[in-house]
């Protein structure tokens, strides 16, 4: 029966780790704006649509025969230097030639009816396709920091709603508030104003439009900048006046009014020093119905994250500038998730002639209804940094708030002292690495549902026997969590593999910790329960399950184990997979006792 029963958990294992890899493959501002920089004011000249080409610059492929003598004697004729583009060139003949720019035509010409030359061409430019056409992209070094174009080759957020809960958004032209000129092909959904009460949350300041373009602003139309998650949907929410400021009873009200009309994420670039239970309870609302609220830290410069990124249901987030380390401005603390790029306006460490803030389209400060491309920083810029990617992984089909945290740490560049660093937390957010883990994980859960939909069916002819029956929910659970269960009625713990005990329980700051991701935990409980036969056959479930739930860490996660030098490197995977052995050594005993006994 036991060799029976391990066939069928190593052909579960064969089918897992083949829909991970076919997954893999598949696919505070304290209420008011930071200090801002004008960098333009006046319409930018936008990039041409026109075919690029090096000028001046021919490509002449020669035929493979052709001789030296030959290749000079041509070059004679048409007083031209031919050069080889590369080491493979000597064999191929493909040539480059140097021409003034107004002989290109007629020289292509020429060169095409010659009998030595198979083709004469220009020497065409071409571009990484994930690199936006936005004139004044190369002024965002923020994206770069977060890796954005390896990121928008996956994914652009795709049918996520994004609420921004802030001054409004510059969305619509609605007597003299106009539409932000670079918002212009971002997708809005109805939102609301609860500081006029009514239907219409125009922005009057300027800090919200900002925010809702580092998440979506309308990125490759030769305008302007580029947006984290472009193709996702903005639902503005204004709960903070024209002076930047506003009240607990209202924010709290446009949390749940989010939550209860379709976000998914939630970004609130605003806080304060007050704990307010309503504003925790609408915190919790929002989470509960499965939207992941991402929180500015604050800008005080203190060890103190600013309300309401401190509570337990809200992702923190802390600032950093162009060299990556925490801006001189940014709160920080145990509760800190993870940093994103929030500018510093005092400084210009890329050279580039214009001071290192986060540069994004919002409305003129003396009229709504022009369009100004500025130059901000504070925590409030990093945060949408940070919507925008939970955007992206949420619509690579991760639904629940706890993981979506989850991706954000454990794809994040570890800085500082590693993990749970009190001002980057698990570090700075990784878009591409976290669509990527995402990626992974949607196909790790698409082949649990169909192996585990094959393994009940097998292990429904084995039920008499009582080891599947025992075993092998134990063995699920410990793997993968029960996460496909109705949020809000099961016991968080039960939702997650048993190696995230750490994370659920002690919080980010304890993330990874080698006392969990290693075979103690399941090694401790088995000595309890080793002489109860029913005990020991879950406990050799849960066993099998942290195995599994350790080797997804090694070869998906990066997972930076505590303790261990290096950021998650090989050291680390060698502790994991080590463990992992270890644990199905434990099982197999456990087992096979089950059996003798």
């Amino acid at each position: 029966m036991m060799k029976k029963w391990m066939a069928v958990a190593a052909a579960v294992s064969v089918l897992w780790w083949t829909g991970a890899l076919l997954g893999s493959r598949g696919n505070e501002a304290e209420m008011a704006s930071g200090s801002a920089a004008i960098l333009a004011t006046e319409p930018m000249e936008t990039a041409s649509a026109e075919v690029e080409r090096v000028p001046g610059e021919l490509l002449v492929d020669l035929r493979d025969d052709a001789t030296p003598e030959a290749e000079r004697e041509l070059a004679r004729r048409y007083h031209l230097t031919l050069e080889e583009t590369g080491p493979s060139s000597h064999d191929i003949k493909v040539m480059k030639a140097e021409v003034s720019e107004a002989d290109e035509d007629a020289m292509i010409e020429g060169l095409s009816h010659e009998p030595l030359v198979e083709s004469a061409e220009p020497n065409y430019v071409y571009r990484a396709l994930a690199v936006p056409n936005d004139p004044l992209y190369k002024y965002q070094w923020h994206m770069d920091q977060i890796h954005g174009p390896k990121a928008w080759d996956l994914g652009q957020g795709n049918g996520v709603i994004v609420a921004v809960i802030d001054t409004g958004v510059a969305y619509e032209d609605n007597g003299r508030f106009k539409r932000a000129k670079d918002l212009a092909g971002t997708k809005f959904v109805a939102g609301w104003d609860f500081i006029h009460r009514n239907d219409h949350p125009d922005d009057d300041h300027g800090h919200g439009t900002h925010v809702a373009g580092t998440v979506a602003q309308t990125t490759n139309n030769n305008e302007g900048v580029a947006g984290v998650a472009y193709k996702a949907a903005i639902m503005p929410i204004k709960v903070l006046s024209a002076q930047g400021m506003g009240n607990v009873g209202d924010i709290a009200e446009g949390i749940r009014w989010a939550a209860d009309h379709g976000a998914k994420v939630i970004n609130m670039s605003l806080g304060g020093s007050g704990f307010s239970r309503v504003m925790k309870n609408a915190c919790d609302y929002a989470k509960q119905k499965g939207v992941a609220v991402v929180c500015a830290a604050g800008n005080n410069g203190q060890q103190r994250v600013s309300y309401p990124a401190a509570y337990p249901a809200c992702i923190a987030v802390s600032a950093t500038r162009f060299d990556e380390e925490v801006t001189w401005y940014s709160n920080y603390g145990k509760e800190i998730c993870v940093a994103a790029p929030g500018g510093d306006t005092r400084v210009d460490q890329n050279g580039d002639g214009y001071p290192d803030g986060v540069l994004q389209c919002t409305i003129s400060r003396t009229d709504p209804a022009q369009s100004s491309y500025e130059l901000y920083q504070g925590t409030s810029m990093a945060s949408p940094h940070v919507a925008g990617v939970a955007a992206l992984i949420i619509s690579q089909g991760i639904k629940d708030p706890d993981e979506v945290r989850e991706v954000l740490q454990k794809t994040a560049r570890p800085k500082g002292s590693g993990r749970g660093d009190i001002k980057y937390g698990a570090g700075i957010i990784d878009a591409a690495a976290a669509q990527r883990l995402a990626m992974d994980r949607a196909g790790v859960r698409r082949t649990l549902e169909l192996a585990g939909a094959g393994a009940v069916a097998l292990l429904g002819l084995r039920i008499a026997a009582g080891e599947a029956l025992l075993a092998g929910p134990a063995a699920l659970v410990a793997a993968c969590g029960l996460w496909f269960a109705p949020s809000g009625w099961l016991p968080v713990a039960l939702r997650h593999p048993l190696a995230e005990l750490d994370t659920w329980a002690l919080g980010a700051s304890a993330q990874a910790n080698p006392i969990v991701y290693s075979v103690l935990l399941p090694l401790v409980l088995m000595v309890l329960v080793f002489g109860w036969r029913p005990g020991r056959l879950v406990a050799a479930g849960l066993t099998l399950g942290m195995a599994a739930a350790l080797s997804d860490a090694a070869l998906f996660g990066s997972t930076d184990v505590a303790w261990i030098p290096g950021t998650a490197g090989w050291l680390d995977g060698a502790w994991l997979l080590g463990n992992a052995a270890l644990c199905l050594l434990l099982a197999r005993a456990a087992l096979g006792r089950g059996r003798k006994s």
